[in-house]
């Protein structure tokens, strides 16, 4: 068959087709790696290299030869010309070598497939044969010397054994003598096994070959390839069945009838979606068919006195010592061993040591095929039940016989004999091997993490064999999953069964407590410390259950319990301390944390309890010193990083927050709050970018985290994608969370988008009528709307229900600018709010008495002004000489300076009084300069008001907004 004309082949891998070589290669990219370098680096330079793969039939030499080809022809077709070299890749059973001869020609026609005019040079090689062998073998030698001229010969060729049986030993030598002459050879080749033409020193091709042994495929690479050909046959289902734990215990029962043979998986593959006994036997005889003649020629090509030790393996059950087989094969102990030797160095026998003793064993249990089936001495098919026995476990092998024998159209009597013999053969036997792969599978699960599977292990665990330990591993699968309520649920049974086990009731007690089920949690953990009233850990959940309740107390007398069992177990100080925070005891909880500090002075975590203690009492600079003494310890310390980067955000250093936030959530990649911090963190140093990086990767690990979009909102904002942060903050509007809607609000008011600002604080308004925040947030949006009724009303609405903020009153004084007297506006931040300490200290107040100006300059002219900047003046009069006013008329100049209104004489007026007014107040000269230039220039458009200022502040008056 051509080669690449086939997407699957059980025999022939080398004729798939190219992308399914690679698609179902699998754990053997080092040595593919290795073999295409070699063979490229001998193309390249005069040292060649010459590589033997050894392993196995259906070992996948074949699929990895058929790769390299394929590699090879690709670096080829890229290469430099001067790296040229021509391909012979011969069959994978060139039955026709006989002589030294027949392989040059063979080697030639493998080549005349891409130059045909060899063709014409093999006919004279065959029409000089009648002159004598000697005259042809020269012909063939010259002719491919003359075709490879100064280039490489790669030769492909497989089963080398046969190849030198058929060279014979006067071949063999002619070969080497040609490869050492003409130096244009790299060899690409495979052998089931070693053999003496490679191994004896006295031979032409000793150490000539570079040998590569080829592995088994252990059990992960095995299932690599199955989910690999699942995919390549567009079976999804079974794909997803073979990722899951009880596809992965099924997978264990052909790993071990396949024996690591890439050729055996692939002819089992189709068991892998069977699972009732109806679907089993037929396919499985159907495979016995397909393989008999495989492994009978196996058996042929094998000396008698190895077949006879072969079959005694066969239809042992067991591993078997060499004096066993020897006794049993009615030879010696001396010809056993050699024979086994060869067999091992053959592949066909693997040997075990424990202890002194060494034990055989077939390498492939399919190899029993051969024997089994001409066997008509037993009414069952061993191997079946065997592969039953690892397909099920004895319960469900029970359960199958009894819907055998109670429904007549289910099964037939050849079905019920291997079941049977199924279950005798558990009965007699220890071992159960489906429940051993199970527990196989359970460990890997642990090892990985990964309890959603681990949970789907025990619950058949617990069922099918039903230990204890069953119980318990299921009952921590099902809590570090989060499935309480299904722990529970399995807790009543599992303590039912075993009403003494302490970590069932320890487990039962964990799920009621995440459930919020105290008092049940407490009864259950109450049961395991009475049953086992010295562990430690059951103290721990006790004083954990009783903060819950509040019972703070009885939390430090659980925990000092726990303490005194283990007095390393750091947990039940942090237990302790947090108790007599929320019992107000802070001074003792200090003492506490010291105590803690001297006991444990080297140990990070115990330095960490006592980190989050002082955080929690706010003293972030105790609480980063012990972080740093942790990470002095463990520096790669994930809590560590997390505790320096919550303590420096705290501080405000968000640049070191920041990074080392980036360290966590690269330790831990789920974490929501080290996402949320890094997020905001990012924020405040300006990377927007990666703030919305992080934040997307926020609302993956959460999707209903709010804060996320309001991030999201910001960072958008900054990076200038207005659309974008507006639709990201849209999604907030439905959602009923009053904090999340005003600081989305808050967000939109800032990018001057009013309108939608205006619905996210009505919204919040509704959620919240008592909030008097949200109203002062509405009483802003109106004034930026220059709705100054709606303003003023909304900020009143603020103060009547409860409001005493400054920042209300100062809203109240911007919307009574609009519609009164500007001194009448400032009286609103007389009485309890007058006082240099409050009003004039804070440059939002300073900047917000400002827009009131503005507004009633807009509204009013200058008529007001004189007599408010007055007022200002004995308000202010503890502060007037830190240059407040002149402050306060410079944020005036900035708030739309272009829209002020008036005539020339009330301006003229106006300016007068201001000066004489601010004469003494140097810090005011400046913007009642540009004020006045503004302002006439206003009224008369003549630029010689202008003219007067310094070219940076009629730059500064344009950027305010007055058109020149």
């Amino acid at each position: 068959m051509k080669r690449g004309l086939v997407r699957s082949s059980r025999y022939s891998p080398g004729n798939m087709d190219r992308t399914s070589l690679e698609t179902l290669f699998v754990g053997r990219d080092d040595v593919l790696e290795d073999v295409v370098d070699r063979i490229e680096s001998s193309i390249q330079n005069t040292e060649k290299h010459y590589l033997l793969l050894v392993g196995p039939r259906g070992s996948g030499k074949t699929h990895l030869v058929a790769l390299a080809y394929h590699r090879i022809r690709d670096y080829l077709s890229t290469a430099d010309t001067s790296c040229d070299a021509h391909i012979a890749l011969l069959n994978e059973e060139e039955w026709g070598v006989a002589s030294y001869l027949d392989f040059l020609v063979r080697i030639l026609r493998a080549l005349a497939d891409r130059a045909p005019e060899i063709n014409t040079s093999i006919s004279r090689i065959y029409e000089s044969f009648a002159h004598g062998t000697s005259e042809a073998e020269l012909l063939a030698e010259t002719t491919l010397r003359e075709f490879i001229g100064n280039s490489t010969l790669v030769l492909i060729c497989e089963n080398l054994v046969d190849l030198f049986e058929g060279l014979g030993e006067v071949g063999q030598k002619r070969w080497r003598a040609f490869i050492q002459e003409s130096g244009f050879w790299t060899i690409l080749a495979t052998t089931p096994a070693l053999f003496a033409s490679i191994t004896l020193q006295k031979n032409p091709f000793f150490g000539f070959f570079t040998i590569r042994e080829l592995k088994k495929l252990d059990f992960d690479t095995a299932l690599e390839l199955l989910i690999k050909k699942a995919i390549h046959d567009d079976q999804d289902e079974l794909e997803e069945f073979l990722r899951t734990p009880i596809g992965c215990a099924r997978v264990r029962a052909i790993h071990h009838l396949a024996g690591g043979n890439h050729r055996a998986y692939v002819v089992l593959f189709d068991f892998l979606d069977k699972q009732s006994l109806d679907d089993l036997i037929d396919p499985f005889m159907q495979m016995v068919d397909d393989l008999t003649p495989y492994y009978q020629d196996q058996m042929r090509q094998l000396a008698p006195a190895q077949r006879k030790i072969v079959e005694h393996l066969c239809h042992a059950s067991r591993p078997l010592q060499i004096k066993e087989i020897s006794a049993s094969c009615l030879m010696t102990h001396q010809t056993a061993s050699k024979q086994i030797g060869e067999l091992e160095i053959a592949g066909f026998v693997s040997k075990v040591r424990i202890g002194r003793n060494t034990f055989c064993e077939l390498t492939e249990p399919l190899m029993r095929i051969c024997i089994e089936v001409k066997d008509n001495r037993t009414e069952h098919f061993t191997l079946f039940v065997e592969f039953l026995r690892h397909w099920f476990s004895s319960r469900e092998l029970q359960r199958r016989v009894s819907r055998l024998e109670h429904d007549s159209h289910v099964g037939n009597i050849l079905d019920q004999a291997h079941l049977r013999e199924a279950i005798r053969c558990s009965l007699t036997e220890s071992d159960e091997p489906f429940i051993s792969a199970l527990d196989a599978e359970a460990y890997r699960c642990l090892d990985a993490k990964k309890y959603h599977e681990l949970a789907t292990i025990q619950e058949t665990l617990a069922r099918d064999r039903g230990k204890e330990h069953d119980h318990t591993a299921l009952l921590l699968a099902l809590v570090e999953s989060e499935e309480y309520q299904s722990a529970i649920t399995a807790g009543r049974r599992a303590a039912k069964a075993y009403p003494e086990s302490g970590t069932i009731h320890y487990f039962l007690a964990q799920a009621h407590y995440y459930e919020d089920e105290n008092a049940r949690a407490l009864s259950s953990i109450d049961e395991a410390i009475r049953i086992n009233p010295d562990n430690g850990a059951y103290h721990c959940l006790r004083a954990s259950i009783n903060m819950d309740l509040e019972q703070y107390e009885e939390a430090i007398a659980d925990a000092e319990a726990g303490l005194r069992i283990d007095e390393g177990h750091w947990h039940g100080y942090g237990q302790i301390l947090q108790s007599l925070v929320e019992l107000g005891r802070i001074d003792e909880a200090r003492e506490r944390a010291r105590d803690l500090e001297k006991l444990a002075h080297n140990d990070a975590s115990a330095l960490l309890i006592s980190s989050q203690f002082y955080y929690s009492q706010d003293d972030y600079e105790r609480a980063l010193k012990l972080v740093d003494r942790a990470l002095e310890f463990e520096p790669d310390n994930i809590t560590a990083h997390a505790g320096r980067g919550y303590n420096h955000f705290s501080i405000e250093n968000y640049s070191v927050a920041a990074q080392e936030l980036e360290i966590v959530i690269n330790g831990w990649p789920d974490d929501v709050t080290a996402h949320c911090r890094l997020s905001d963190s990012l924020l405040e140093v300006g990377d927007h970018r990666r703030a919305v990086d992080v934040a997307r990767k926020l609302l993956e690990l959460d999707p209903d985290h709010l804060h996320a979009y309001l991030v999201l909102g910001m960072a958008l904002l900054e990076l200038g994608e207005k659309e974008h942060a507006i639709e990201e903050l849209e999604y907030l509007l439905d959602k009923e969370d009053h904090s999340s809607l005003l600081h989305a609000a808050s967000i939109l008011e800032s990018a001057d988008e009013y309108a939608l600002a205006q619905q996210f604080a009505t919204q919040a308004s509704k959620l919240q009528p008592k909030d008097p925040w949200a109203r002062t947030q509405l009483a802003r949006i109106h004034l930026k709307k220059r709705e100054f009724h709606l303003g003023l009303a909304n900020a009143r609405k603020a103060e009547d229900i409860g409001s005493t903020r400054l920042a209300t009153r100062l809203l109240i004084s911007q919307g009574l600018a609009a519609t009164e007297s500007l001194r009448v506006a400032l009286d609103e931040l007389d009485g309890e709010y007058t006082g240099s300490d409050r009003v004039f200290k804070s440059e939002e107040s300073l900047e917000s008495i400002g827009l009131a100006i503005a507004i009633s300059l807009r509204q009013f002219g200058p008529r007001h002004l004189s007599r408010g900047i007055e007022k200002l003046r004995i308000m202010a009069s503890d502060v007037v000489d830190e240059g407040v006013v002149g402050r306060i008329l410079t944020t005036v100049l900035t708030n739309n300076i272009g829209e002020i209104s008036g005539s020339t004489d009330e301006w003229e007026k106006s300016l007068q009084e201001l000066r004489e007014l601010l004469k003494d107040d140097p810090t005011s000269e400046i913007p009642l300069n540009m004020l006045t230039a503004a302002a006439m220039y206003k009224q008369t458009k003549d630029k010689q008001h202008l003219i007067a200022l310094p070219v940076e502040q009629r730059q500064l008056l344009e950027e305010a907004g007055l058109q020149v």
